[in-house]
């Protein structure tokens, strides 16, 4: 199976650069599925329908949500009157309470079991334990109809963390459980991809796609100002930069990593 993920699709702006880009890696890795985070990608809040439809007609397959998820009542209210709302395209972390609404996983084509979930520290959620949530689910799975499958399901886990060491140990446990662990969050990618000697996929963040003389998109006076006064600041998006353009390609077989591919692009 061939992977293309990306995250951080900030705003119209990047909904563009996409558009544009992206049709020239489908061509070039001919990926069976692209996954993507939308957590931002409305306006720099949590994707809306419009955006959504928008992204899955350049062909993203899949959506992600992080920390950012329910954070505007309009959004959720949008959502429940769309397509969106009992799609099987767009994914909120497993470790929600379970009552919160939408999917939390994904068994695509009976291959491939798609996973978000997000760590505890210093995130302003206090969610279940991914590891303890991990266990129920794979234990869930393996007492109903996908026991047959479940020891040849390909897992890509998605996850969203800032500490390093809940990043590590996550990973080590799901040495020889999933194929891909991919991690964001900390917005600097990190130079420790490797893959385990049980043909697990890791590294420690992904890094994002964004204007390059910006402080996360934003203009880097306003955020300057803002740490030195401690005044709250209006933000304005940094619009006059190169883009950087980071994904990953990802390949694997009989659910084991077989290769890796950073994809950096400036324009």
């Amino acid at each position: 199976m061939k992977y293309i993920f990306l995250w951080d699709i900030v705003s119209k702006w990047w909904r563009r650069v996409i558009e544009r880009l992206l049709p020239k890696y489908i061509e070039k890795y001919q990926p069976d599925f692209v996954i993507a985070n939308s957590e931002n990608m409305s306006h720099w809040k949590w994707a809306n329908p419009k955006h959504l439809d928008e992204m899955q007609k350049i062909w993203i397959d899949y959506f992600t949500w992080w920390d950012h998820s329910f954070d505007t009542k309009t959004a959720i209210e949008e959502f429940e009157s769309s397509s969106w709302k009992t799609s099987k395209r767009q994914l909120r972390c497993l470790n929600y309470p379970k009552w919160t609404v939408w999917k939390w996983y994904f068994i695509i084509e009976d291959k491939i079991l798609l996973i978000s979930l997000m760590w505890n520290a210093f995130m302003k959620h206090n969610l279940s334990c991914p590891i303890a949530t991990l266990e129920e689910l794979f234990e869930k799975l393996r007492k109903e109809r996908w026991k047959e499958y479940f020891d040849n399901l390909e897992i890509f886990v998605d996850f969203h963390a800032e500490t390093t060491s809940e990043k590590k140990a996550l990973w080590y446990f799901l040495d020889w459980i999933a194929t891909w662990v991919v991690w964001s969050h900390t917005h600097i990618q990190t130079n420790d991809t490797q893959i385990l000697k049980n043909w697990t996929w890791y590294i420690t963040d992904l890094w994002m796609n964004w204007a390059m003389e910006s402080v996360l998109w934003v203009k880097t006076e306003i955020i300057i100002e803002m740490m030195k006064t401690k005044i709250p600041q209006k933000f304005e998006r940094e619009e006059e930069w190169k883009l950087e353009f980071n994904w990953v390609f990802m390949e694997s077989k009989n659910w084991k990593c077989e290769k890796i591919e950073l994809i950096r692009e400036i324009i």
